[in-house]
């Protein structure tokens, strides 16, 4: 799927469109950027497999470190934390630091606070509030907020409702320093 999909990108004249991987495996990540991936947006944040860093620092690919609490199953059961920017913030400090270590450029890390990944509401909007605190770290700022269930939870509607609470929150994030979205629906 990837490679026919850098092939029609490419054959189009739009080579500069960049192609990401979710992966939290080395072995995926180095596949689907030898099939012409361009980014590898890990939820570990490097974490789960030793190899990872290695294959991106090779391959000198852009990565995107994302915070997640705990493990995709129980995540969500009852996650605590004392001060939610701070823990996350420092994270992703941290994380970026082994990511630069292990050979990855400074200019092609992008932090993720992971919104709904281990958060509760409170949280969720704790970290929106205080986006600038991650922007300030010198790392761009990824965030997906699109259909989350925060928004439901603060809008009342379904995930396919939730259009609305996504423009609001992603406008918010904007104005307080988030460089890139991941969205559904784009042309909104």
């Amino acid at each position: 799927v990837i490679r026919c999909l850098r092939s029609r990108l490419d054959a189009q004249g739009w080579e500069s469109v960049l192609i990401s991987v979710d992966t939290r495996k080395a072995a995926v990540a180095k596949e689907a950027l030898d099939a012409g991936a361009d980014i590898v947006n890990d939820v570990s944040a490097l974490g789960d497999d030793p190899d990872m860093a290695a294959v991106a620092g090779d391959r000198g690919c852009i990565v995107v470190l994302m915070h997640k609490k705990g493990v995709p199953a129980s995540m969500q059961d009852a996650p605590y934390y004392d001060d939610c920017v701070r823990e996350v913030s420092g994270y992703l400090v941290e994380a970026a630091a082994r990511a630069e270590a292990a050979g990855i450029r400074h200019d092609r890390i992008i932090i993720d606070p992971g919104f709904g990944f281990g958060k509760r509401l409170e949280d969720n909007l704790d970290i929106l509030s205080r986006l600038d605190d991650f922007v300030a770290s010198g790392y761009p700022v990824l965030v997906g907020l699109s259909r989350k269930s925060f928004i439901g939870a603060i809008i009342d509607r379904p995930a396919e409702g939730r259009l609305a609470g996504t423009i609001a929150a992603t406008v918010s994030a904007r104005e307080r320093g988030a460089a890139i979205f991941r969205v559904h629906d784009v042309g909104e």
